[in-house]
């Protein structure tokens, strides 16, 4: 049962006595019409055409049981319910989306109520024939009772509904047929006793049908949730492994995807690329001056001015490794990358961090930056992350605390 409101205990503790029901929680509930609704609804029309077949195969009944009104039931059943139905059944499927529309339980009402059209013209048909035997065929609701309980299957608070009216188009047939003389008068009671049981039995079937068929959904949400948070715990995993748990900021590993789907990304082809590639300046000196600890607080605090530095122009900021970081700027030039290299360096000096073992007292870093296409246009990622290390080498070498570009590239842009 677990979260499942159900029967008669939760009909009894909500007091609703009457008409029993099956029902989840109100949330739950409107999903699981909502899930069942549209295969319910092509049940209900491919039910309908078995359906109507069968309600024609009465006329060879009717001809060896009320023979004297043979013609009226096929009147009744070829000219008038017939049609009928098949123009509900055919509109139905051609305005499938506007009869989905209706509110909840409409389109289950329509149903019984053609099956309760079936069992009233039987027992016009019954009643209107003398014939000896003609009580005898009040048994041929039982087949209409089997059909919505079992083949439609109702609702199990509709298939109550239902064999409740069923009951009571018995008992008005029994009294359009009162006084009437039959030799199967001993038949009446036993025949109303079988087709009440019938009713009952279909009854809780019916139940067990829905009982069954609430429980798939349930279990079916069940294991849609436990595999979206088996997703998530992935997703969060992913993200995790894809962080550097120091600063952060992304990691080498995700740094190396990115810069792959930029690569090749077909939308990129043509435009320009740019790697800065940061240096964190005498940073072995601050770890021997100031503490690892210390040096460990240095690098958050960077990589979180660099990442707001590099987030405005929609680019990656990556931990490379040890004291260095990298900076991707998709559909980025040269001249732009220069500009956003120079705001990366003055962020950082803007921290204003000691740095008792550098010429400055303060931290610092130094910039190399290579943008692809340039003079040259190299043709692998490899080639230009060269470009960019190759940069920071010249910065470093100019004396720290500053930007280099690769070779050619503000002539290029």
């Amino acid at each position: 049962m677990n979260a499942m409101v159900t029967a008669w205990r939760d009909v009894f503790r909500r007091g609703r006595w009457w008409p029993p029901t099956l029902a989840f929680d109100e949330v739950q509930e409107q999903r699981f019409i909502s899930a069942t609704r549209e295969a319910r609804f092509t049940h209900f029309i491919r039910s309908g055409w078995v359906g109507l077949l069968c309600y024609n195969l009465f006329c060879f009944s009717e001809s060896l049981m009320a023979p004297d009104v043979i013609d009226e039931a096929l009147k009744i059943r070829l000219l008038g319910f017939t049609p009928l139905a098949m123009d509900v059944l055919l509109i139905s499927n051609v305005a499938r989306d506007w009869v989905l529309s209706w509110r909840d339980g409409v389109i289950e009402a329509v149903v019984i109520s053609s099956a309760m059209l079936a069992a009233l013209s039987l027992v016009w048909i019954l009643t209107s024939s003398h014939t000896e035997v003609a009580p005898l065929y009040r048994s041929g609701l039982v087949p209409i009772l089997v059909f919505g309980n079992l083949v439609l299957r109702f609702r199990f608070k509709g298939a109550v509904w239902f064999t409740v009216l069923i009951l009571v188009i018995y008992g008005l047939s029994v009294a359009l047929h009162w006084g009437r003389s039959t030799p199967y008068a001993a038949f009446e009671i036993p025949q109303f006793l079988f087709v009440s049981a019938i009713g009952l039995y279909t009854l809780v079937i019916n139940f067990r049908i829905e009982m069954e068929e609430r429980r798939r959904f349930q279990r079916s949400e069940s294991s849609a949730a436990a595999r979206a948070r088996l997703e998530a715990s992935q997703r969060e995993l992913d993200a995790l492994a894809r962080r550097d748990p120091l600063t952060g900021v992304p990691n080498r590993r995700h740094l190396d995807d990115y810069l792959l789907q930029q690569w090749q990304a077909p939308g990129n082809q043509g435009l320009p690329l740019s790697v800065l590639l940061i240096d964190v300046d005498h940073f072995k000196a601050f770890n021997d001056r100031h503490g690892h600890p210390a040096g460990d607080q240095c690098l958050t605090l960077l990589a979180q001015a660099l990442a707001r530095t590099v987030g405005p122009v929609q680019g990656l900021l990556a931990r490379w490794g040890g004291e260095e970081f990298v900076a991707v700027l998709p559909h980025t030039t040269a001249r732009q990358a220069a500009v956003v290299a120079e705001g990366l360096r003055e962020a950082v000096e803007a921290l204003n961090l000691r740095h008792e073992a550098a010429p400055l007292r303060r931290v610092t870093i130094s910039v190399g930056v290579a943008t692809w296409p340039a003079d040259g246009e190299p043709d692998t990622l490899e080639r230009v992350l060269a470009m960019a290390d190759g940069a920071l080498y010249q910065a470093k070498s100019a004396g720290r605390n500053c930007c280099r570009m690769a070779l050619g590239h503000i002539e290029a842009d």
